[in-house]
């Protein structure tokens, strides 16, 4: 008391509870801050000296209400140790440890303070804490939605509570497991683990070095609606959700204030000082479907690779190395050589190779009425920009293309896609063109001459060859038709040519008794179901429409179904009454539900059967059916686009295929001057 010191040895507060509710600005402990903040009339200061020594919380726990969107979250077994403070030392060290609402993961650390000046050190490690407070935010933005994440992280941090933007950061943080989608099952974006390994960042004073960022299984996908996107069905239109929030400058959303810092930090970031060991992004995954066709499209970069070193300020050049395969088929490579502070300059190879055309029916189907069959696309490409004007040259490959039956359907366009291809290819049965692109970004100029050139060629010079070349051409598809059975989507019976074709193997197989073959089913069973889907719901609207009984059902009327587009403004009506659920935005996901996943599968199954039965037959009135070996169904993605049928012979082979190879041999051994008649 003579010294007027107050000392308390030790202070231990045992599970305490403390509810935290927040609404808008205001908290529920705001005012007892706006009374104790008020400055005391009496002037003179108080000389009272206070030590609070041993300080220590155990167990405890934080509860976060906040009233407007609404957050609920605990931090529970929170235990704090101090030293405690000292009237005459400014410094207060702590040590403090808790874990996350779900108790999976916790995090400890030490902070020391500064009392005069406020500045602080931090360090602290992560182990698993889970990250689901970020969910309730997110449910604020999205009109339905889920998030996951869990956090890893030895990190240490240097600044000053008065000055934010005074902070020096260094070490390691570590997302796992981050989920984003419509719900657990269906993602959006989604990466097992990002690595951000810092040796240094600081914003104020410019610094911005990295040891390395590391993104391991990324997965991203983009779906695109008549309307709109799935990312903009889960935001609002136009992002309107998000919108609507920044204007309300009382709202407080942690999503946003971190895609807020991460904006301050892309910004800074090429205008200061800035080292990047290494960014790797590897085994990712990027999915695009587009549903705005007459039948969905769908294109998948997997696995996707990403490598870039040593990106520094003072380096003129950056090079990013990128491969990908193409989901099914093909693969890209791409090399671009960046000026990190200019991206207007840059250089840019790549190559794309080994992908089926038949990829882009989708698209050919709703523009042309036309399918392409076979055929395998190639595209390689050099660019040299430089201040944004463009220099490039571009070639493109297309091997063998053939076209198949034109699909009627109102829907569809017509343009005689067979013609066009006609005049277009060179000898051999080859697109093969070279683009060049120059101008700027943003007016590109393509130059067509060689395009315009070639076809003129084909017009008015290649008659001598064209003999030549239609020859090769159909003894290369008898031989591919004497080894496959291609079937339409929805085919069920052989077509006349089909059938003659079946009877021939047939009669072989009668007249060389040594001779079996075995058939291997492919069927591609996510278009097929898509189509079947699409069917059924158009012959239930159907049946609907005409007041029909399903046994009144002909042949006759599953042709107009067929030829239906499934864009019928009255079809569309009839199947928004039938399916009132609002988070189904796509034609087909409300035809199958309609129809049901249990028909679909049944109907598909029944279609395999009827396939099989129909082949066979023909080898049953010929007494040969026990030397025809059909495998199981494989069930995968055809190179070509459809489901068919693999035939391989054992023993003799049919004449006409045998004396088919031959003469194909012997016209591609001929010299050129023979080619022409």
């Amino acid at each position: 008391m003579l010294t007027k010191t107050i000392e308390i040895s030790s202070l231990q507060i045992d599970q305490p509870k403390v509810q935290l509710i927040q609404n808008k600005s205001a908290f529920n402990f705001t005012d007892l801050i706006h009374k104790f903040s008020i400055k005391p009339t009496d002037t003179i200061q108080s000389k009272v000296k206070f030590n609070l020594l041993n300080f220590k919380i155990a167990d405890g726990n934080l509860q976060y209400c906040e009233t407007i969107i609404p957050i609920n979250y605990i931090i529970k077994d929170i235990n704090i140790n101090s030293l405690g403070m000292r009237w005459n030392v400014d410094s207060i060290p702590m040590n403090f440890a808790f874990k996350s609402q779900t108790g999976k993961g916790s995090i400890v650390g030490n902070i020391t303070i500064n009392t005069k000046s406020n500045d602080y050190n931090l360090a602290f490690q992560a182990s698993k804490f889970d990250l689901n407070i970020l969910d309730q935010y997110l449910a604020e933005l999205t009109n339905y939605s889920t998030l996951s994440a869990t956090l890893d992280a030895d990190f240490s941090s240097k600044g000053n509570f008065k000055h934010p933007e005074k902070v020096t950061n260094k070490g390691v943080i570590i997302i796992n497991d981050c989920n984003l989608g419509k719900n657990h099952i269906d993602s959006y974006l989604k990466f097992s683990t990002l690595v951000l390994a810092m040796k240094e960042v600081s914003p104020h004073d410019s610094i911005y070095w990295y040891d390395s960022i590391i993104l391991t299984k990324p997965y991203i996908k983009f779906e695109q609606f008549d309307n709109s996107d799935n990312f903009q069905q889960m935001f609002g239109a136009n992002w309107s959700n998000i919108s609507k929030i920044q204007t309300d400058s009382t709202r407080f959303n942690l999503i946003l204030k971190i895609v807020d810092y991460l904006e301050i930090l892309r910004k800074n970031f090429l205008i200061s000082d800035f080292k990047i060991g290494k960014v790797v992004i590897r085994e990712g995954v990027v999915k695009y479907d587009d549903y705005t066709l007459s039948e969905k499209f769908s294109l998948e970069a997997n696995p996707f690779y990403l490598a870039v070193d040593s990106i520094y300020k003072d380096r003129n050049r950056v090079q990013f190395y990128v491969k990908t395969g193409i989901h099914p088929f093909g693969n890209l490579s791409a090399q671009i050589d960046l000026n990190p502070e200019n991206r207007n300059n840059f250089e840019l190879k790549y190559h794309l190779k080994g992908l089926p055309v038949s990829v882009f029916n989708p698209y050919l189907i709703t523009y042309t009425s036309f399918p392409l069959n076979k055929g395998t696309l190639e595209l390689e490409g050099n660019w040299n920009v430089k201040n944004g004007d463009i220099n490039s040259i571009n070639h493109l490959i297309i091997i063998d293309p053939q076209i198949g039956n034109r699909l009627k359907n109102k829907n569809n366009n017509r343009i005689p896609l067979p013609l066009i291809t006609h005049l277009i290819s060179n000898n051999g049965n080859v697109i093969d063109y070279e683009i060049p692109i120059t101008g700027s970004f943003k007016n590109p100029k393509f130059r067509w001459n060689d395009l315009v050139t070639n076809v003129f060629q084909n017009i008015l010079m290649e008659t001598p060859t064209m003999h030549y070349r239609e020859q090769i051409k159909t003894i290369e598809i008898e031989i591919e038709n004497s080894h496959t059975l291609k079937w339409e989507m929805l085919q069920t019976a052989l077509s006349k040519k089909q059938e003659h074709f079946v009877k021939d193997i047939a009669t072989h197989l009668l007249k060389n008794p040594n001779t079996s073959i075995e058939i291997f089913p492919t069927l591609y069973t996510e278009k097929e179901k898509e189509y079947m889907g699409v069917f059924e719901a158009k012959k239930k609207f159907f049946l609907h429409s005409k007041s029909k009984d399903l046994q009144l059902f002909s042949f006759n009327d599953s042709i107009n179904v067929a030829q239906m587009s499934m864009r019928d403004s009255m079809f569309l009506e009839y199947l928004n009454e039938q399916m009132k659920d609002v988070s189904m935005v796509t034609i087909q996901e409300k035809c199958n539900s309609l129809v049901g996943q249990i028909n679909i599968d049944l109907k598909l199954q029944q279609l395999c059967e009827k396939r099989e039965n129909d082949v066979l037959l023909h080898f049953k009135k010929k007494g040969v059916a026990n030397r025809v070996q059909i495998h199981p169904v494989k069930n995968t993605i055809p190179f070509n686009g459809f489901s068919f049928y693999e035939i391989r012979y054992n023993g003799k082979m049919p004449k006409s295929l045998v004396d088919a190879t031959r003469k194909l041999d012997k016209l591609k051994s001929q010299p050129l001057s023979k080619k022409t008649p």
